[in-house]
């Protein structure tokens, strides 16, 4: 089996094997590439790129290099086909489902991946205590970052908030596959399992439209389609440093119909 170039020295599970706690690797490329519950709309390529090596229960074994490292070869392969043209080819998107320590080395490898034509979809950190301007990299304008919800429209109440927040979707009792067994579900919850559900939403615009080199008009198409002021429990509006009120948009994804749609384009914007 291939084995990853992109964990710390001296890790033990290198293959390409989903060794993490909950297959949280498997449940997430479950949700780009399939949906939970009709909620996955995508026809996308899940492609995995393994960073954290021996992450089992709080042991999460990653190193910025080595984040930074992926982040770069994806993007090199992405402008790579882009200029080649490929025949096909849609565009590309980066799900990032874990947050920590802020990192200028990956900081700067989000911000190259934004500039060459990738979006890159992140969650808000599992913390209701904290304030996403304190986030990383929920807090930076190169991503997309995503808090979630319940099934009752109720914010995540182990969610981070605040106004970097970008938009809202599904987190909270997420049926996922797992890596142990093909036949077989598990029911996940956080806001890792609500940025992919983003992501796959993000892929069907950027399928239907060829958005290929475009992450400025992918987030247009994701606010523009959004559902406004439907989502309750929100934390309340904050003041912070010198007066300035902090409040979570209340925006939750929407997931377009599909292209067959008889009543003219599928989502607002599209071009046809």
């Amino acid at each position: 089996m291939t084995r990853t170039e992109y964990c710390p020295p001296g890790s033990v599970n290198t293959d390409m094997g989903d060794d993490s706690t909950y297959s949280h690797g498997t449940a997430v490329a479950s949700l780009v590439a399939g949906g939970s519950m009709g909620l996955g709309i995508s026809f996308a390529n899940a492609i995995n790129v393994k960073v954290c090596c021996d992450c089992l229960g709080q042991n999460i074994s990653m190193s910025s290099s080595g984040v930074a490292l992926a982040f770069m070869d994806i993007t090199e392969d992405h402008e790579a086909i882009v200029r080649s043209a490929q025949e096909g080819f849609k565009g590309s998107i980066i799900n990032l489902s874990f947050t920590g320590p802020h990192s200028l080395t990956i900081e700067a490898a989000i911000r190259k991946a934004k500039s060459s034509g990738i979006t890159v979809v992140v969650p808000a950190t599992n913390d209701p205590h904290l304030l996403t301007s304190q986030d990383f990299p929920c807090n930076l304008a190169e991503t997309i970052c995503v808090a979630s919800c319940d099934f009752l429209y109720q914010f995540y109440d182990y969610s981070a908030y605040g106004d970097d927040i970008d938009i809202i979707a599904p987190g909270k009792t997420i049926k996922v596959a797992i890596a142990s067994d093909n036949n077989a579900i598990h029911f996940l919850a956080g806001n890792s399992f609500a940025s992919p559900i983003v992501t796959s939403v993000l892929s069907n615009f950027m399928g239907h439209e060829g958005l290929t080199n475009d992450p400025k008009t992918v987030r247009k198409r994701m606010l523009d389609n959004s559902i406004r002021n439907v989502i309750t429990k929100l934390p309340p509006s904050t003041i912070v440093g010198r007066r300035r009120l902090v409040k979570t948009p209340n925006r939750l994804i929407s997931i377009p119909t599909n292209r067959d749609h008889p009543r003219g384009p599928p989502y607002i914007g599209a071009p046809y």
